[in-house]
Protein backbone atom coordinates (compact mmCIF):
# COMPACT_ATOMS: atom_id res chain seq x y z
CA UNK A 1 0.00 0.00 0.00
CA UNK A 2 1.64 3.48 -1.44
CA UNK A 3 0.74 6.75 0.40
CA UNK A 4 1.77 10.38 -1.10
CA UNK A 5 3.76 12.88 0.85
CA UNK A 6 0.67 14.91 1.81
CA UNK A 7 -0.72 11.51 3.48
CA UNK A 8 2.84 10.68 4.93
CA UNK A 9 2.82 14.15 6.75
CA UNK A 10 -0.83 14.42 7.65
CA UNK A 11 -0.34 11.10 9.64
CA UNK A 12 2.93 12.04 11.12
CA UNK A 13 1.41 15.03 12.53
CA UNK A 14 -1.84 13.27 13.64
CA UNK A 15 -1.85 9.57 14.11
CA UNK A 16 -0.08 7.34 17.08
CA UNK A 17 2.30 4.87 15.78
CA UNK A 18 2.45 2.23 19.07
CA UNK A 19 1.70 2.02 22.61
CA UNK A 20 5.33 3.38 23.55
CA UNK A 21 5.62 6.52 22.14
CA UNK A 22 7.22 9.43 24.33
CA UNK A 23 3.64 11.19 25.70
CA UNK A 24 5.54 14.79 25.72
CA UNK A 25 4.30 15.77 22.71
CA UNK A 26 0.38 14.46 21.69
CA UNK A 27 -0.38 14.26 17.75
CA UNK A 28 -2.06 17.37 16.50
CA UNK A 29 -6.41 17.09 16.72
CA UNK A 30 -8.92 17.60 14.17
CA UNK A 31 -8.24 21.56 14.75
CA UNK A 32 -4.73 21.78 15.25
CA UNK A 33 -4.35 20.27 12.43
CA UNK A 34 -6.72 22.30 10.50
CA UNK A 35 -4.92 25.43 12.05
CA UNK A 36 -1.73 24.62 10.92
CA UNK A 37 -2.71 23.39 7.69
CA UNK A 38 -4.34 26.45 6.83
CA UNK A 39 -1.13 28.57 7.38
CA UNK A 40 0.42 26.44 5.39
CA UNK A 41 -2.00 26.68 2.56
CA UNK A 42 -1.94 30.72 2.88
CA UNK A 43 2.08 30.67 2.63
CA UNK A 44 1.90 28.60 -0.40
CA UNK A 45 2.99 25.16 1.05
CA UNK A 46 1.57 22.26 1.78
CA UNK A 47 1.97 19.84 4.32
CA UNK A 48 3.91 17.58 2.16
CA UNK A 49 6.51 20.50 1.59
CA UNK A 50 6.90 19.75 5.69
CA UNK A 51 8.79 16.39 5.43
CA UNK A 52 11.47 17.76 2.87
CA UNK A 53 11.59 22.31 4.20
CA UNK A 54 11.04 21.69 8.00
CA UNK A 55 13.59 24.18 9.18
CA UNK A 56 12.65 26.53 6.18
CA UNK A 57 8.81 26.34 6.77
CA UNK A 58 8.89 26.44 10.71
CA UNK A 59 11.30 29.45 11.50
CA UNK A 60 8.11 31.66 10.13
CA UNK A 61 5.45 29.88 12.36
CA UNK A 62 4.25 30.55 14.96
CA UNK A 63 0.95 29.15 16.43
CA UNK A 64 -1.54 31.95 17.72
CA UNK A 65 -2.60 29.77 20.27
CA UNK A 66 1.12 28.78 21.44
CA UNK A 67 -0.26 24.99 21.88
CA UNK A 68 1.58 23.66 18.07
CA UNK A 69 5.29 24.76 19.19
CA UNK A 70 7.96 23.99 16.41
CA UNK A 71 9.62 21.58 19.27
CA UNK A 72 6.00 19.39 18.86
CA UNK A 73 5.70 20.18 14.94
CA UNK A 74 9.53 18.05 14.25
CA UNK A 75 8.99 15.57 16.97
CA UNK A 76 5.97 14.78 15.36
CA UNK A 77 7.49 14.19 12.21
CA UNK A 78 10.30 12.48 13.04
CA UNK A 79 8.67 9.95 13.77
CA UNK A 80 9.26 8.00 10.40
CA UNK A 81 10.47 4.67 11.33
CA UNK A 82 7.49 4.08 13.70
CA UNK A 83 5.00 4.73 10.90
CA UNK A 84 6.49 2.67 8.81
CA UNK A 85 6.48 -0.19 11.19
CA UNK A 86 2.92 0.31 12.01
CA UNK A 87 1.23 0.67 8.72
CA UNK A 88 3.17 -2.45 7.80
CA UNK A 89 1.79 -4.13 10.46
CA UNK A 90 -2.06 -2.57 10.15
CA UNK A 91 -1.62 -3.33 6.51
CA UNK A 92 -1.12 -7.19 7.16
CA UNK A 93 -4.49 -6.92 8.40
CA UNK A 94 -6.48 -5.48 5.54
CA UNK A 95 -6.41 -2.21 7.21
CA UNK A 96 -6.38 1.38 5.06
CA UNK A 97 -5.52 4.66 5.79
CA UNK A 98 -7.64 7.36 4.19
CA UNK A 99 -7.20 11.31 4.73
CA UNK A 100 -9.72 14.28 4.81
CA UNK A 101 -8.94 14.96 0.77
CA UNK A 102 -9.36 11.34 -0.13
CA UNK A 103 -12.68 10.79 -2.31
CA UNK A 104 -13.32 7.78 -0.25
CA UNK A 105 -14.04 9.96 3.35
CA UNK A 106 -17.36 10.78 4.00
CA UNK A 107 -18.60 14.00 2.45
CA UNK A 108 -21.38 14.08 5.10
CA UNK A 109 -18.81 14.53 8.00
CA UNK A 110 -16.65 17.71 6.39
CA UNK A 111 -20.21 19.30 5.85
CA UNK A 112 -21.52 18.86 9.62
CA UNK A 113 -18.07 19.06 11.53
CA UNK A 114 -16.24 21.34 9.25
CA UNK A 115 -12.75 22.01 10.74
CA UNK A 116 -13.25 19.91 13.59
CA UNK A 117 -13.42 16.75 11.18
CA UNK A 118 -10.78 13.73 12.09
CA UNK A 119 -8.00 14.41 9.23
CA UNK A 120 -7.22 10.76 9.76
CA UNK A 121 -9.86 7.60 9.39
CA UNK A 122 -8.35 3.95 9.64
CA UNK A 123 -11.05 1.53 8.08
CA UNK A 124 -11.34 -2.26 7.10
CA UNK A 125 -13.86 -3.11 4.06
CA UNK A 126 -15.29 -1.66 1.33
CA UNK A 127 -14.24 2.24 1.39
CA UNK A 128 -17.14 2.75 -1.52
CA UNK A 129 -19.68 2.74 1.33
CA UNK A 130 -18.79 5.48 3.09
CA UNK A 131 -20.95 7.83 0.78
CA UNK A 132 -24.42 5.94 0.95
CA UNK A 133 -27.21 7.46 1.50
CA UNK A 134 -27.59 5.81 5.30
CA UNK A 135 -29.93 5.69 8.42
CA UNK A 136 -28.27 5.24 11.99
CA UNK A 137 -29.01 3.25 14.69
CA UNK A 138 -28.66 3.50 18.33
CA UNK A 139 -29.38 2.00 21.53
CA UNK A 140 -28.49 -0.05 24.69
CA UNK A 141 -26.11 -3.06 24.82
CA UNK A 142 -28.39 -4.67 27.35
CA UNK A 143 -31.75 -5.08 25.35
CA UNK A 144 -34.69 -8.07 25.52
CA UNK A 145 -35.91 -10.46 22.83
CA UNK A 146 -38.67 -7.56 21.79
CA UNK A 147 -35.70 -4.91 21.37
CA UNK A 148 -33.63 -7.30 18.86
CA UNK A 149 -36.91 -8.50 17.06
CA UNK A 150 -37.43 -4.31 16.54
CA UNK A 151 -34.04 -3.10 15.50
CA UNK A 152 -33.86 -5.84 13.30
CA UNK A 153 -36.96 -5.07 11.48
CA UNK A 154 -36.51 -1.63 11.11
CA UNK A 155 -32.88 -2.17 10.01
CA UNK A 156 -34.37 -4.64 7.22
CA UNK A 157 -37.05 -2.01 6.30
CA UNK A 158 -34.74 0.84 5.60
CA UNK A 159 -32.69 -2.05 3.70
CA UNK A 160 -35.50 -2.39 1.21
CA UNK A 161 -35.96 1.71 0.87
CA UNK A 162 -32.33 1.27 -0.26
CA UNK A 163 -30.74 2.35 2.55
CA UNK A 164 -26.93 1.77 3.67
CA UNK A 165 -27.20 0.92 8.07
CA UNK A 166 -24.79 2.81 10.33
CA UNK A 167 -23.94 1.78 13.42
CA UNK A 168 -21.40 1.72 16.35
CA UNK A 169 -20.63 -2.38 16.16
CA UNK A 170 -21.24 -2.69 20.14
CA UNK A 171 -23.51 -5.56 21.53
CA UNK A 172 -26.84 -4.75 21.73
CA UNK A 173 -28.88 -2.74 19.25
CA UNK A 174 -25.60 -2.37 16.78
CA UNK A 175 -24.74 -5.56 16.30
CA UNK A 176 -28.67 -6.48 15.74
CA UNK A 177 -29.83 -3.98 13.45
CA UNK A 178 -26.14 -4.53 11.65
CA UNK A 179 -26.66 -8.21 11.04
CA UNK A 180 -30.07 -7.85 10.19
CA UNK A 181 -29.20 -5.54 7.14
CA UNK A 182 -26.39 -7.90 5.77
CA UNK A 183 -28.31 -10.92 6.29
CA UNK A 184 -30.89 -9.64 4.17
CA UNK A 185 -29.12 -8.81 1.16
CA UNK A 186 -28.24 -4.65 2.79
CA UNK A 187 -24.75 -2.92 3.35
CA UNK A 188 -23.74 -1.65 6.60
CA UNK A 189 -21.17 0.87 7.92
CA UNK A 190 -19.30 0.12 11.52
CA UNK A 191 -17.92 3.32 13.52
CA UNK A 192 -15.84 1.79 16.07
CA UNK A 193 -15.39 3.19 19.21
CA UNK A 194 -12.13 1.54 20.04
CA UNK A 195 -9.14 0.61 17.18
CA UNK A 196 -9.77 -0.79 14.75
CA UNK A 197 -7.07 -3.85 14.84
CA UNK A 198 -8.51 -5.70 17.67
CA UNK A 199 -12.42 -5.11 17.70
CA UNK A 200 -14.01 -8.09 18.24
CA UNK A 201 -16.45 -6.39 15.58
CA UNK A 202 -13.99 -7.46 12.77
CA UNK A 203 -14.09 -10.82 13.88
CA UNK A 204 -17.86 -11.23 14.29
CA UNK A 205 -18.80 -10.14 11.00
CA UNK A 206 -15.67 -10.99 9.03
CA UNK A 207 -17.29 -12.74 5.82
CA UNK A 208 -19.30 -9.52 4.92
CA UNK A 209 -16.21 -7.30 5.13
CA UNK A 210 -15.05 -10.03 2.53
CA UNK A 211 -17.90 -10.06 0.56
CA UNK A 212 -17.73 -6.08 0.22
CA UNK A 213 -20.72 -5.04 1.88
CA UNK A 214 -19.78 -4.26 4.91
CA UNK A 215 -17.18 -1.37 6.40
CA UNK A 216 -15.70 -0.69 9.43
CA UNK A 217 -14.35 2.65 10.19
CA UNK A 218 -12.44 4.47 13.49
CA UNK A 219 -10.40 8.07 13.92
CA UNK A 220 -8.98 6.45 17.09
CA UNK A 221 -5.34 4.70 17.13
CA UNK A 222 -5.89 1.22 15.57
CA UNK A 223 -4.40 -0.84 18.91
CA UNK A 224 -6.30 1.26 21.38
CA UNK A 225 -9.01 -0.16 23.59
CA UNK A 226 -12.32 0.89 24.44
CA UNK A 227 -12.94 4.13 26.49
CA UNK A 228 -15.62 5.58 27.57
CA UNK A 229 -14.75 8.63 25.70
CA UNK A 230 -13.88 7.48 22.57
CA UNK A 231 -17.54 5.96 22.48
CA UNK A 232 -18.73 9.38 23.66
CA UNK A 233 -17.04 11.07 20.50
CA UNK A 234 -17.73 8.06 18.08
CA UNK A 235 -21.06 9.05 18.14
CA UNK A 236 -20.92 12.64 16.31
CA UNK A 237 -20.09 10.42 13.51
CA UNK A 238 -23.06 8.06 13.38
CA UNK A 239 -25.63 11.04 13.51
CA UNK A 240 -23.33 13.24 10.89
CA UNK A 241 -22.97 10.17 8.21
CA UNK A 242 -27.07 9.88 8.46
CA UNK A 243 -30.18 10.81 6.77
CA UNK A 244 -31.67 10.28 10.25
CA UNK A 245 -30.97 8.30 13.25
CA UNK A 246 -33.34 5.65 14.87
CA UNK A 247 -32.97 5.62 18.74
CA UNK A 248 -34.55 1.90 19.91
CA UNK A 249 -33.77 1.81 23.38
CA UNK A 250 -31.83 4.41 25.74
CA UNK A 251 -31.44 5.04 29.09
CA UNK A 252 -32.06 8.81 31.08
CA UNK A 253 -29.25 10.93 31.73
CA UNK A 254 -27.05 8.79 31.39
CA UNK A 255 -24.92 6.63 28.90
CA UNK A 256 -23.61 6.73 25.34
CA UNK A 257 -27.11 6.51 24.11
CA UNK A 258 -28.64 9.17 25.88
CA UNK A 259 -25.27 11.91 25.26
CA UNK A 260 -25.22 11.32 21.52
CA UNK A 261 -28.96 11.99 20.64
CA UNK A 262 -29.10 14.75 23.03
CA UNK A 263 -26.18 16.43 21.24
CA UNK A 264 -27.53 15.47 18.15
CA UNK A 265 -30.82 17.40 18.86
CA UNK A 266 -28.66 20.51 20.28
CA UNK A 267 -26.51 20.55 16.95
CA UNK A 268 -29.82 19.75 14.79
CA UNK A 269 -27.54 17.57 12.90
CA UNK A 270 -29.88 14.95 11.43
CA UNK A 271 -33.43 14.27 12.19
CA UNK A 272 -33.82 11.91 15.23
CA UNK A 273 -36.46 8.67 15.31
CA UNK A 274 -37.38 7.53 18.52
CA UNK A 275 -39.07 4.32 19.48
CA UNK A 276 -42.37 5.39 21.40
CA UNK A 277 -41.84 3.04 24.22
CA UNK A 278 -42.70 3.14 28.10
CA UNK A 279 -38.74 3.46 28.49
CA UNK A 280 -38.21 6.69 30.57
CA UNK A 281 -35.17 7.55 28.00
CA UNK A 282 -36.91 7.50 25.03
CA UNK A 283 -39.58 9.26 26.70
CA UNK A 284 -37.42 11.99 27.29
CA UNK A 285 -36.14 12.44 24.07
CA UNK A 286 -39.46 12.40 22.43
CA UNK A 287 -40.10 15.66 24.72
CA UNK A 288 -37.12 16.96 23.59
CA UNK A 289 -37.46 16.96 19.92
CA UNK A 290 -37.32 13.56 18.46
CA UNK A 291 -39.90 11.81 16.63
CA UNK A 292 -41.73 9.64 18.06
CA UNK A 293 -42.89 5.99 16.05
CA UNK A 294 -43.91 2.58 16.55
CA UNK A 295 -44.59 -0.44 14.93
CA UNK A 296 -46.23 0.92 12.38
CA UNK A 297 -45.36 0.03 8.74
CA UNK A 298 -44.59 3.53 7.19
CA UNK A 299 -41.92 4.37 4.55
CA UNK A 300 -38.79 6.25 6.04
CA UNK A 301 -38.95 8.88 3.59
CA UNK A 302 -43.06 9.44 3.95
CA UNK A 303 -42.32 9.69 8.04
CA UNK A 304 -39.66 11.71 7.99
CA UNK A 305 -41.45 14.32 5.31
CA UNK A 306 -44.42 15.13 7.77
CA UNK A 307 -42.67 15.82 10.50
CA UNK A 308 -41.60 19.22 12.30
CA UNK A 309 -38.23 19.00 12.89
CA UNK A 310 -37.51 17.60 9.42
CA UNK A 311 -39.02 20.70 7.92
CA UNK A 312 -36.49 22.71 10.41
CA UNK A 313 -33.51 20.90 9.42
CA UNK A 314 -34.49 21.20 5.47
CA UNK A 315 -35.13 24.83 5.77
CA UNK A 316 -31.56 25.38 7.74
CA UNK A 317 -29.61 23.75 4.90
CA UNK A 318 -31.78 24.74 1.83
CA UNK A 319 -30.62 28.30 3.04
CA UNK A 320 -27.03 27.17 2.35
CA UNK A 321 -24.90 26.29 0.24
CA UNK A 322 -23.85 22.79 1.17
CA UNK A 323 -21.10 22.25 -1.28
CA UNK A 324 -19.52 25.11 1.01
CA UNK A 325 -20.97 24.95 4.95
CA UNK A 326 -21.44 28.21 6.35
CA UNK A 327 -17.81 29.43 8.07
CA UNK A 328 -16.09 26.26 6.48
CA UNK A 329 -14.69 28.00 3.02
CA UNK A 330 -11.19 28.04 3.71
CA UNK A 331 -11.40 24.42 4.86
CA UNK A 332 -12.89 23.49 1.91
CA UNK A 333 -10.61 25.69 -0.11
CA UNK A 334 -7.60 24.20 1.71
CA UNK A 335 -8.99 20.21 0.94
CA UNK A 336 -9.06 21.30 -2.94
CA UNK A 337 -5.84 22.78 -2.64
CA UNK A 338 -4.34 19.70 -1.01
CA UNK A 339 -6.06 17.73 -3.44
CA UNK A 340 -4.46 19.37 -6.18
CA UNK A 341 -0.97 19.27 -4.52
CA UNK A 342 -0.42 15.47 -4.83
CA UNK A 343 1.35 14.36 -8.14
CA UNK A 344 -0.43 12.38 -10.34
CA UNK A 345 2.01 9.77 -10.16
CA UNK A 346 2.18 9.86 -6.27
CA UNK A 347 -1.74 9.23 -6.07
CA UNK A 348 -2.61 6.22 -3.47
CA UNK A 349 -3.63 3.09 -4.35
CA UNK A 350 -5.35 0.83 -1.37
CA UNK A 351 -5.82 -2.79 -1.89
CA UNK A 352 -6.42 -4.86 0.76
CA UNK A 353 -7.13 -8.68 1.36
CA UNK A 354 -8.47 -10.31 4.07
CA UNK A 355 -8.99 -14.14 2.87
CA UNK A 356 -6.21 -15.36 5.89
CA UNK A 357 -5.64 -12.61 8.38
CA UNK A 358 -7.83 -14.41 10.61
CA UNK A 359 -6.43 -17.39 10.42
CA UNK A 360 -2.97 -15.91 11.85
CA UNK A 361 -1.50 -17.50 14.94
CA UNK A 362 0.74 -14.19 16.18
CA UNK A 363 -0.60 -11.07 14.76
CA UNK A 364 2.62 -9.65 15.80
CA UNK A 365 5.05 -11.77 13.85
CA UNK A 366 7.40 -10.55 10.90
CA UNK A 367 8.34 -12.55 8.05
CA UNK A 368 10.64 -14.93 8.36
CA UNK A 369 13.94 -13.80 7.03
CA UNK A 370 16.08 -16.67 7.76
CA UNK A 371 16.14 -18.52 4.09
CA UNK A 372 19.19 -17.32 2.08
CA UNK A 373 18.44 -17.32 -1.61
CA UNK A 374 20.92 -18.92 -4.34
CA UNK A 375 19.91 -16.69 -6.85
CA UNK A 376 22.12 -13.51 -5.89
CA UNK A 377 25.43 -13.34 -6.57
CA UNK A 378 25.97 -10.85 -3.75
CA UNK A 379 25.05 -11.25 0.37
CA UNK A 380 21.87 -8.68 0.43
CA UNK A 381 22.41 -8.40 4.04
CA UNK A 382 26.27 -7.15 3.36
CA UNK A 383 24.95 -4.55 0.59
CA UNK A 384 23.88 -1.92 3.69
CA UNK A 385 27.03 -2.37 6.10
CA UNK A 386 29.61 -1.33 3.42
CA UNK A 387 33.03 -0.28 3.57
CA UNK A 388 34.69 2.89 2.63
CA UNK A 389 36.22 1.40 -0.41
CA UNK A 390 32.76 0.02 -1.68
CA UNK A 391 31.38 3.65 -1.48
CA UNK A 392 32.98 4.12 -5.02
CA UNK A 393 31.05 1.10 -6.47
CA UNK A 394 28.80 2.07 -9.86
CA UNK A 395 25.76 3.66 -8.93
CA UNK A 396 23.38 1.90 -11.14
CA UNK A 397 24.50 -1.52 -9.66
CA UNK A 398 24.06 -0.15 -6.55
CA UNK A 399 20.41 0.51 -6.96
CA UNK A 400 19.62 -2.66 -8.20
CA UNK A 401 21.00 -4.73 -5.14
CA UNK A 402 19.21 -2.30 -3.04
CA UNK A 403 15.91 -3.53 -5.07
CA UNK A 404 17.52 -6.89 -4.54
CA UNK A 405 17.04 -6.55 -0.61
CA UNK A 406 13.57 -5.49 -0.35
CA UNK A 407 12.57 -8.04 -2.93
CA UNK A 408 13.74 -10.68 -0.76
CA UNK A 409 13.71 -9.29 2.29
CA UNK A 410 11.14 -6.86 2.40
CA UNK A 411 10.84 -2.87 3.07
CA UNK A 412 10.90 -3.48 7.17
CA UNK A 413 13.91 -5.19 7.50
CA UNK A 414 15.73 -2.77 4.66
CA UNK A 415 14.54 0.22 6.83
CA UNK A 416 15.75 -1.93 10.12
CA UNK A 417 19.38 -1.80 8.58
CA UNK A 418 19.59 1.75 7.83
CA UNK A 419 18.69 3.02 10.88
CA UNK A 420 21.04 0.34 12.53
CA UNK A 421 23.84 2.10 10.12
CA UNK A 422 22.91 5.39 11.59
CA UNK A 423 22.53 4.38 15.04
CA UNK A 424 26.29 3.12 14.66
CA UNK A 425 27.22 6.53 13.29
CA UNK A 426 25.90 7.96 16.61
CA UNK A 427 27.89 5.77 18.56
CA UNK A 428 30.93 5.95 16.66
CA UNK A 429 32.08 2.32 17.49
CA UNK A 430 29.43 0.03 19.03
CA UNK A 431 25.26 -0.16 20.24
CA UNK A 432 23.79 -2.14 22.67
CA UNK A 433 20.18 -3.67 22.53
CA UNK A 434 18.71 -1.06 24.92
CA UNK A 435 19.48 1.41 21.49
CA UNK A 436 17.91 -0.73 19.05
CA UNK A 437 14.70 -1.09 21.29
CA UNK A 438 14.28 2.40 21.82
CA UNK A 439 14.43 2.71 18.18
CA UNK A 440 11.96 0.56 17.60
CA UNK A 441 9.29 0.24 20.03
CA UNK A 442 7.22 -1.49 18.22
CA UNK A 443 9.05 -4.93 18.06
CA UNK A 444 9.22 -7.60 20.36
CA UNK A 445 12.66 -8.49 22.07
CA UNK A 446 12.75 -11.57 20.57
CA UNK A 447 12.25 -10.50 16.92
CA UNK A 448 14.84 -7.50 17.42
CA UNK A 449 17.37 -10.57 18.32
CA UNK A 450 16.18 -12.70 15.60
CA UNK A 451 17.52 -9.99 13.01
CA UNK A 452 20.41 -9.06 14.81
CA UNK A 453 21.55 -12.50 15.22
CA UNK A 454 20.74 -12.98 11.42
CA UNK A 455 23.03 -9.89 10.83
CA UNK A 456 26.05 -11.45 13.13
CA UNK A 457 25.40 -14.44 11.22
CA UNK A 458 26.31 -13.31 7.99
CA UNK A 459 29.48 -11.52 9.15
CA UNK A 460 27.96 -8.06 9.35
CA UNK A 461 28.04 -7.61 13.02
CA UNK A 462 30.30 -8.83 15.74
CA UNK A 463 29.19 -9.11 19.22
CA UNK A 464 30.63 -8.22 21.72
CA UNK A 465 31.03 -8.77 25.68
CA UNK A 466 28.55 -9.28 28.67
CA UNK A 467 26.32 -6.54 27.82
CA UNK A 468 26.25 -7.63 24.38
CA UNK A 469 28.12 -5.14 22.29
CA UNK A 470 27.26 -4.84 18.47
CA UNK A 471 29.69 -3.52 15.99
CA UNK A 472 29.75 -3.34 12.27
CA UNK A 473 32.50 -5.51 10.64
Amino acid sequence: MQYDEIMQATMLLCCHFNKNEVKNFKPLSGLEYSRLAQWLYQNKWSPADLLSQTDEILTEWDDPKGKITVERIKQLLGRGVSMSFALEKWTKQGIWVISRVSEFYPKAIKKHLGEQRPPILFGLGNQQLLNQTSLGFVGSRSITENDEIFASAKAKKAVEEGYTIISGGAKGVDQAAMRAALEHGGQSIGILADGIYANETRRIFLNYLRQGTLVLISPFFPEAGFSVGSAMARNKFIYTMSEAVIVVKSDKDKGGTWTGAKENLNKKWVPLLVRDIAEEGNQALIQMGGIGFEDEIVPYVELLSTQPLVDQIVERTSSEDTSQPQGNLLSVTLDMFEQLAIAPNQQSEVHFDLKNNDDEANENSVEDTSETSSELDVNPLQIELITESDKQADKNTEEMRLVQIQQKYGEIFELFVKTLISLSKDKTSFFILDDIKNQFPELQDTQIKKWLKELETEGCLRKEGRKARYTFV
